[in-house]
């Protein structure tokens, strides 16, 4: 239920709309319980009941009502009663009709807004959420929740406004009519009630448990589909297509068996209640009918006809609430997942931190050990190293000697290291994440553009650039000759992945991104493992006016490149061996120089 009152406490800052939409409901209700007065004594009077008050049983109270209805019908033909019920009736139905749509029209408007609401708290979450958290879920699976899961949580809303609230004022009115017209008989129907009511409970129960179990798998379904798309040449080039073919086959069938069995239950619901409430009125239409008949029990016929009238009408309401019942209980098993990532926590607090707006000294890394999680073994194992202001350093190794772990250490992308990472005598635990990453211009070793022009793609360095910022970063990149090539320039639409653009195009983008945002600190992880010898040279010869007044760390296969810094550190199994400028290293006759000499194996 805690997931049900949070989804209810995002209605606050549209209560006065939602305010609007009940009240409306309420008159809708009231109009409602009018018409059908109306039509039970359209009924009654053409059945040729009489409405004179010593012709009227049931209640004191409903007696009055009565009258009072019949001094409002004042008329004594017949056939003028009944024009005039005829029309009473047609603007009952309009005015219940306008506030039913008012009704609906204020709710969808709030509702709209809370499901974007929700969303948008989702996307702001997870933009900010430490890189472990990815790495332990699936792409895929994470779009499940922010789309098909949060839309689910507008079922959630929209039934709780539309029938929790709407259908008990209904049911409610209807009962204190039937127990006006006779206590006695609505005591004997509430008795059997319950019944019904525990059946429902229990198979929404159930039902959440079934739309949880979905929920996950079409994580799981999405996930193949995204997997499949993103490595379609992969898929391609392997013949995999009969091989993911039948996996996916596999798994959309599982989540087939899922809904069919949530349906199964779903749609139980309905046949239950109607079974119950039909009992209910056959044995009221029999027992009570019969006793009418023999004016036994102090109800006339005309009396009787309201209460059966009032009685059936109330089980619409009823079932409408039962389903109601399923359908938030599968949303609620949606908002488990939405709210479990809104709430995660890494325990990394970022109050009362220190602000850090300039570099001005040294990166100081003593004796940092790291591991993921869930590994036994630590990538990295007591590095020591000083990287002072305006410095280039390089930091090679053969594959998964620790490097790009390194980095994301540097990049506050991991906080759970032991030892100290420090920038300017700060521990950068004590620093404001944004304000470090602030500080730093990356270039990653997976080239990411986004869906949007090349122009924008650049200016993500610097969002405040203005364009001819954005061209000077992309001719120092060497990617402007590129750019003016294609039909529309830097205006061109970058597809998903950056599939129309060569791996080298893609890297002088994350280039040029970096050069545009000029932070006092830049980031290399493999920035030209994709360009030809022509354009790396270019881009080489870039980066030199680049490191001026900037202090760089170089990560590299390529020695070539290593050959930029002014000291090279060297990791072999988390640990750094070696370290020294590039003609120290290559005079020690080790690990460093036999990378160098065989260069074209790794």
């Amino acid at each position: 239920m805690s997931s049900f009152f949070r989804i209810l406490r995002y209605a606050r800052s549209y209560r006065l709309i939602i305010f609007i939409s009940i009240l409306s409901s309420v008159i809708f209700v009231l109009f409602n319980a009018i018409s059908l007065w109306i039509i039970s004594s359209l009924i009654s009077l053409i059945m040729g009941g009489g409405s004179q008050a010593q012709e009227i049983g049931g209640t004191e109270i409903y007696k009055s009502i009565q009258l009072f209805a019949d001094s409002i019908i004042n008329v004594k033909e017949p056939t003028d009663k009944l024009k005039l019920l005829c029309l009473i009736l047609f603007f009952s139905f309009i005015a219940k009709n306008l506030f039913y749509y008012l009704s609906n029209i204020c709710l969808s408007y709030a509702e709209g807004w809370i499901i974007t609401d929700i969303r948008n708290n989702l996307y702001s979450k997870l933009i900010t959420l430490p890189t472990s958290f990815f790495d332990k879920r699936k792409v895929a699976d994470i779009s499940s929740i922010s789309i098909r899961d949060v839309s689910k949580i507008r079922d959630t809303f929209t039934q709780t406004i539309q029938n929790l609230i709407n259908e008990p004022i209904n049911i409610t009115v209807f009962l204190i009519l039937l127990f006006i017209i006779n206590p006695y008989m609505t005591i004997l129907i509430l008795l059997i009630v319950p019944i019904s009511g525990f059946i429902v409970y229990m198979i929404g129960h159930k039902i959440r448990l079934k739309a949880k179990e979905s929920s996950q798998q079409i994580g799981g379904i999405m996930t193949i589909l995204h997997d499949s798309v993103k490595g379609i040449k992969v898929v391609k080039s392997f013949s995999l297509g009969n091989f993911l073919k039948n996996k996916f086959t596999k798994e959309n069938n599982k989540f087939r068996l899922l809904l069919l069995k949530q349906d199964q239950l779903r749609h139980l619901i309905t046949p239950i209640n109607d079974i119950v409430g039909v009992s209910i009125g056959i044995v009221l239409l029999w027992f009570i009918g019969s006793q009418v008949l023999a004016d036994d029990v102090g109800l006339r016929s005309n009396d009787f006809i309201k209460y059966i009238v009032y009685l059936f009408a109330m089980l619409q309401p009823t079932r409408k609430l039962s389903n109601a019942n399923a359908l938030i209980q599968a949303s609620l098993a949606s908002s488990e997942r939405v709210f479990s990532i809104i709430d995660y926590s890494d325990n990394y607090n970022q109050t009362d931190r220190n602000c850090k707006l300039t570099f001005e000294s040294k990166i100081t890394i003593s004796n940092v050990k790291f591991k993921y999680d869930n590994d036994a073994n630590y990538t990295l194992n007591d590095i020591n190293m000083t990287i002072n202001k305006n410095e280039v350093v390089s930091i090679v190794g053969e594959s998964g000697s620790g490097k790009s772990s390194l980095i994301n250490i540097i990049l506050g992308f991991y906080t759970n290291y032991k030892g100290d990472l420090r920038f300017d005598g700060l521990d950068a635990k004590e620093i404001y994440i944004k304000d470090i990453r602030n500080l730093i211009s990356y270039v990653p070793q997976e080239t990411i553009l986004f869906n949007d022009t090349l122009m924008e793609n650049i200016r993500y360095g610097n969002p405040g650039a203005k364009d001819s910022d954005v061209i000077k970063a992309a001719k120092s990149a060497h990617a402007y000759e590129f750019i003016n090539k294609l039909e529309n320039g830097f205006n061109t639409l970058i597809h998903e992945n950056g599939v129309n653009l060569s791996g080298g195009q893609r890297q002088r983008i994350a280039i040029a991104r970096a050069i545009l945002k000029n932070s006092p600190i830049l980031i290399l992880d493999e920035a030209t493992s994709s360009l030809d010898l022509e354009t790396k040279s270019k881009v080489i010869d870039a980066l030199k006016n680049l490191f001026i007044n900037h202090t760089v760390i170089i990560i590299s296969h390529s020695l070539n490149t290593a050959q930029l810094a002014n000291r090279v550190f060297v990791l072999e199994n988390g640990k750094i061996v070696e370290y020294g400028s590039h003609a120290e290293l290559m005079r020690i006759n080790g690990i460093y120089k036999n990378l160098y000499e065989t260069e074209d194996r790794w």
